[in-house]
């Protein structure tokens, strides 16, 4: 009688079902909180590099537009980038000028400058990059923009710090935009040194 008592009631706690909510929502809202702070690192860190690379773009077609630089413009479009791209750490960018040679088969630098801490591109940094630059014709001109863009998560903590595979430490955006002038042959570039001949074109 008592050995049957305690199987039925042995029988009625295994077909309980009160509490069971609780217990799942204690094991799932941890890991539904992460999850939902991982999408939205996820999509600060994808809109970042999308407000970049449309920066990127923009300069790149102010500059097509001219048919002179000089220093004061790039340091007025630093400035246009950083607004744009909304980053505390200064941006760091280089514009390049550059055309074919066809008898030598190299793409040749006309005038490389650069705004933060970064070096010029040569035509040796040109021919690592030559499988992204699109054919030119003989002495045809382009040149290319190229950014980089410090971004630093918001969210690395607990788990989401821990998470191997989650790129969360400072990383730098970069981008490439390559441009030819629309309204002229070639973009001069004036290092205002009041000197015609510095004048490079």
């Amino acid at each position: 009688m008592i050995l049957r008592s305690i199987k039925n009631q042995f029988s009625r706690f295994v077909r309980e079902e009160d509490g069971s909510q609780i217990v799942e929502m204690a094991i799932m809202t941890p890991l539904m909180i992460w999850a939902f702070v991982a999408t939205l690192q996820y999509f600060d860190a994808f809109r970042t590099e999308l407000i970049s690379t449309k920066a990127a773009l923009t300069m790149a077609d102010m500059i097509s537009r001219e048919a002179t630089i000089n220093s004061n413009y790039l340091d007025n479009t630093e400035k246009l980038f950083q607004f744009l791209t909304l980053t505390e750490v200064p941006p760091t960018f280089r514009v390049t000028e550059f055309y074919w040679d066809e008898p030598t088969k190299k793409y040749k630098v006309v005038w490389p400058e650069n705004r933060g801490n970064i070096g010029n591109l040569d035509d040796e940094g040109l021919l690592a990059v030559a499988g992204r630059i699109p054919i030119l014709t003989d002495q045809e001109r382009a040149f290319v923009v190229q950014t980089w863009t410090t971004y630093t998560p918001k969210f690395a903590f607990g788990m989401l710090a821990i998470m191997k595979g989650a790129s969360l430490k400072t990383v730098q955006m970069k981008t490439f935009v390559v441009m030819s002038p629309r309204f002229t042959p070639k973009v001069c570039y004036d290092p205002e040194t009041g000197i015609a001949e510095d004048v490079k074109c």
